[in-house]
């Protein structure tokens, strides 16, 4: 087995899709605990790099600008883009004919990806592929090119039972302070766009005045100085979130309830329940269950009957 004590530089080409990164933070997590001393590359699409400046450590992350997608447009990138140099090892995600023409750019010593039969002259290392694994373990298993350190399903499992998540455990008090009082967090997409959706969202705070409540919008706008208005002791309203506040409230709130498919999935990365009332059925295939659960509501089911759910979701 190689010395891997000398890896300084990580380069990952990282899935294509939101929510496929957001199943690759495992990996990632993992990759970090595994070489806490390497510094870590991401290469992604463009409207994708801020996902990881929410994960707790650095992850140098670089989109792919859309005019350069072409082959020779990334060969020209990668010439031209100088932060991402002397890499010793690259992960391959996107598992692509484009994801194996960036390794064969880069050489590195160890370039990792699951085997197809694109890829055999490319990779120095190949893993086996597993099939009806789900993303993250599939992800995760390439961490295992050296020596089987992380548990994965074989075959057999995956077929026998399906493959359930993480039970959460108990979620901390805010920032460990007592004298803080426990909170919901409400990440919310804008709300200017549609009355209805305001007026629903508006209720709903309402009924959970009883509760420590911080709102945050992605778009601040008329709908956000109308819930200024309601703010108290209880309603807090962050009109602005840097990623990594962003990622605190999620980490410490006791509960998170949302409209976004991308924020439910992301609570649950931090043990954190989630309930997801999309404006829209067709987003209830996106969400991604990590190491919590989400509750999937209906707005048309009206604002007591789902004031009712989450209350006996939270036992609140």
């Amino acid at each position: 087995m190689d010395d891997l004590s000398s890896i300084k530089k990580i380069l990952v080409k990282c899935p294509i899709g939101r929510y496929s990164i957001l199943e690759s933070f495992d990996f990632l997590h993992n990759l970090k605990n595994d070489f806490p001393e390497a510094q870590i590359f991401n290469i992604c699409e463009k409207g994708e790099k801020f996902l990881f400046d929410i994960l707790p450590f650095e992850v140098h992350a670089f989109e792919i600008p859309p005019e350069k997608s072409s082959y020779l447009g990334i060969h020209h990138w990668i010439k031209n883009l100088h932060d991402i140099f002397n890499i010793d090892m690259y992960f391959d995600l996107e598992e692509s004919l484009r994801s194996n023409f960036i390794a064969a750019h880069y050489k590195a010593k160890y370039r990792i990806a699951q085997e197809n039969n694109l890829n055999k002259f490319v990779y120095t290392h190949l893993l086996k592929p597993i099939e009806g694994l789900r993303n993250s373990d599939r992800f995760l298993n390439l961490l295992n090119f050296e020596e089987k350190k992380y548990k994965i399903p074989t075959e057999e499992e995956v077929k026998g039972e399906v493959v359930g998540i993480i039970k959460p455990e108990e979620v901390e008090n805010f920032f460990q302070a007592k004298e803080v009082e426990p909170f919901i967090f409400l990440p919310l997409s804008s709300l200017d766009d549609n009355f209805d959706k305001f007026t629903f969202w508006q209720q709903l705070i309402l009924n959970l005045n009883n509760h420590k409540l911080i709102i945050w919008t992605e778009e601040s706008g008329p709908s956000v100085d109308m819930l200024k208005e309601m703010a108290n002791e209880k309603i807090v309203v962050a009109s602005e979130m840097d990623p990594a506040t962003l990622s605190a409230y999620f980490n410490h709130s006791v509960a998170v309830l949302s409209d976004n498919a991308i924020y439910s999935s992301l609570s649950t990365y931090y043990q954190v329940n989630s309930v997801f009332i999309p404006e829209d059925e067709a987003l209830e295939t996106q969400i991604i269950e990590f190491k919590g659960k989400v509750l999937k509501l209906k707005k048309e089911d009206g604002i007591d009957q789902v004031s009712d759910q989450l209350h006996e979701f939270y036992n609140l």
